[in-house]
């Protein structure tokens, strides 16, 4: 049986016959005429079928037609009405008719072409002619649509090759095309890691003729290997976005060009180029009878500073003696001698570990000092900016980040390490790792508390101009914190509280115990009312009650005007949720229900005692208060709810807020609604939801027993 190929194998064979590798030729022309061997060996191949792709299954003329065409070429034998193999396995098929088929835009299509490139002074026509001939002599077919030349402009693997020019560029399309990719990507807080793969295909083909690109897709890559599978989301922060900015601006400004080099170096003796540095006295550089040479910038630390790297002094004229002459450097490999290694290595390189040379991406305090005094002197921009941090966490996660920062300055201070308010001192990584030690021994904190206390210390810092310090210059948390974190979440443990679910049954004994009176018509309308719209609505303690009765504010906290009352349901207006952090609001409708425990009707109930007992009110007063017409605290809430769960023979101590979004998870689990409408009654994003089912033992055992009987 011979292999299916238009390529005149004895002629190829007669043609290669004086090749230097007669191995090579014997292997290509065996392969060619009986077929290549595929390296892989089974000895018990199952048979298997499978269907077409939807691509082929929805376009059958067109499949049919390709089939046909393979037929009459002699590429695919058939059809068989017995199949010759006993053992085998189909490939399903699939159709890509159209260049964005599928709604996917950012595809390269790279095919299989190849090219010759003659020297100036050849005849490129003859050679075009001779190629032509030899592949009609071996019976090797070219499309006559995609062959090309000779020219001095071609586009070749999705790149142009500009020999006028002397350039290497990328076509203006693929630009354009990569630059919306990029803007699509920038503009949102977080991706896919599919999209971000997609993403980093287009920038490593970008790198090809962009050099500097590559410096730029290291923490994007790093980036990429945060989450596991291709539809979990990643963060895109600042540095990701100030990496694909200057991705942007390469695209833009440099047009994708990458010169055709010059074969040999030209040398410092022959571009006539020479810088050098002084710590103490200035810098400076000669080429081609022209020189520089200028004091240090302001803007730099002292120069006795110790921290002030030397290759950074090395490296500084350098950048200036590019930045002056560069355009004469056009086409050159240039070999800069340098007597300074770690220069070379970030000249080579394009990145530096020097905390004075950092990545663009870093955030320097430096940056930070060098506000104009304009901005510094405007009052009204100062107090919006203030304003903005104020509201750049939520009230409790900021109160427990200052608790967490106050902490650590009193470690500074206990340990001789000075502290100015307006000006930050530079921690290390040791000194973040000696403060979780003091947390963990002398504190007596828990691991949770502490990664909360930490927090608290990044974003004091970051709030001062200063890098994140839980992390190094190149965006990656620091490695020994971590680990030192990880020992103490494993000497402490996990220890987690009993917190049982207020399931339905549950709710109903404390419904009829409250009808049986226990604190009073008002109070005990109002708490059951509240645990019934606790639970139907899976609300937290904290989206009904409020911490304290000088927290309640009208903007978050539930009032009256959040209560609209129809036929049938009622509409509650939650504006602030813990899903809901940026107070979007949400309305929840409690439908009326042919049951005793209904929210629709203990809503309208309570409203009517309400009203009859402090009158309408106005539309931002609270709408759960108590008799003192103060808004509902989360204290006053739980000590009811602990005292009516002891009259009906619980123990208190193991419930609290959460059982009743715990207890309605559980309740809709256990009455089998689906989960993603369960997700949805508890404004679940993520399947954190599971978190709060609770499995009881006789779920277990019935489970267990299940398994006896498959």
């Amino acid at each position: 049986m011979h292999a299916t190929t238009p390529v005149n194998v004895k002629q190829l064979k007669s043609e290669l016959m004086n090749h230097p590798d007669k191995h090579f030729v014997d292997y290509l022309c065996n392969g060619l005429q009986y077929g290549f061997d595929t390296m892989v060996k089974y000895d018990n191949i199952k048979t298997m079928e499978c269907r077409n792709n939807l691509s082929a299954r929805s376009q059958k003329d067109t499949v049919a037609d390709l089939i046909n065409k393979e037929l009459l070429n002699g590429f695919v034998y058939g059809p068989f009405e017995k199949l010759p193999f006993d053992d085998y396995r189909v490939s399903p098929l699939g159709v890509a008719e159209a260049e964005h088929n599928y709604k996917v835009k950012h595809i390269l299509h790279l095919l299989d072409d190849f090219l010759t490139v003659d020297p100036p002074e050849f005849d490129a026509e003859r050679t075009m002619a001779l190629m032509t001939m030899i592949f009609n002599r071996l019976n090797v077919p070219l499309a006559a649509n995609k062959t090309m030349g000779p020219l001095t402009c071609i586009e070749y693997l999705g790149i142009v090759l500009d020999t006028d020019k002397l350039e290497a560029r990328l076509p203006a399309n693929k630009v354009e095309r990569i630059c919306k990719f990029i803007i699509s990507i920038i503009q949102k807080s977080t991706c896919t890691k599919r999209e971000l793969l997609q993403l980093l295909g287009h920038l490593n083909f970008a790198s090809r003729v962009i050099v500097p690109g590559r410096s730029f897709v290291s923490y994007l890559i790093k980036l990429s290997t945060k989450v596991k599978e291709l539809h979990f989301y990643v963060n895109l922060r600042k540095e990701a976005r100030v990496d694909l900015e200057f991705w942007l601006r390469f695209l833009h400004n440099w047009n994708g060009i990458n010169m055709f080099y010059d074969c040999n170096y030209t040398s410092n003796f022959d571009m006539q180029l020479y810088t050098d540095a002084s710590s103490t006295i200035r810098y400076g550089g000669y080429y081609q009878g022209k020189s520089l040479c200028s004091t240090w910038p302001k803007e730099l630390p002292s120069l006795n500073d110790k921290s002030l790297s030397m290759a950074f002094l090395e490296l500084y004229p350098i950048v200036v003696a590019a930045l002056l002459w560069g355009k004469e450097w056009k086409c050159k490999k240039i070999l800069n001698l340098c007597d300074n290694e770690a220069t070379v290595a970030i000249v080579k390189k394009g990145r530096s570990k020097y905390r004075k040379i950092p990545p663009p991406r870093s955030t320097c305090r430096e940056a930070a000092t060098q506000l104009p005094e304009c901005l510094r002197s405007n009052v009204v921009l100062n107090e919006t900016v203030k304003q903005l941090w104020t509201h750049a966490v939520a009230n409790t996660t900021r109160s427990l980040y200052n608790i967490g920062f106050s902490h650590f300055v009193r470690f500074l201070l206990l340990n001789g390490i000075t502290y100015n308010s307006h000006d930050l001192p530079l921690i290390s990584e040791d000194v973040l790792i000696y403060f979780i030690a003091h947390c963990f021994k002398v504190l007596k904190l828990k691991h949770t508390t502490i990664k909360i206390y930490l927090c608290g210390i990044r974003h004091a810092y970051l709030k001062s101009g200063y890098h994140n310090p839980l992390e190094t210059p190149h965006g990656e948390f620091l490695p020994r914190l971590t680990l030192i974190l990880k020992s103490v979440k494993r000497i402490q443990g996990s220890q987690t509280r009993t917190r049982l679910p207020i399931t339905f049954p549950i709710l109903q004994e404390i419904c009829l115990r409250m009808r049986k009176g226990v604190f009073g018509k008002y109070i005990d309308c109002l708490i059951e009312t509240t645990c019934i719209v606790a639970f139907f609505a899976f609300l937290r303690c904290g989206e009904f009650t409020v911490m304290n009765v000088d927290k309640f504010d009208p903007l978050t906290s539930l009032c009256i005007s959040d209560i609209i009352l129809k036929t049938d349901y009622a509409i509650l207006r939650l504006k602030e949720s813990k899903t809901d952090p940026f107070r979007k609001g949400i309305d929840i409708k409690l439908f009326k229900i042919d049951n005793s425990i209904c929210p629709f009707l203990a809503l309208k109930r309570y409203l009517s005692i309400r009203h009859s007992e402090f009158g309408i009110g106005f539309p931002s007063d609270p709408l759960f208060i108590t008799v003192n017409r103060e808004a509902l605290t989360r204290q006053f809430f739980l000590v009811k709810l602990k005292n009516i769960l002891e009259l009906c023979g619980y123990d208190p101590n193991l419930y609290n807020g959460h059982s009743f979004i715990s207890g309605a998870a559980t309740s809709a689990g256990k009455a089998r609604v689906e989960d993603h409408m369960i997700k949805v009654l508890g404004r679940w994003k993520s399947d954190s939801y599971c978190r709060y089912i609770k499995i009881s033992p006789t779920s277990i055992k019935y489970a267990q027993q299940s398994l006896t009987e498959s």
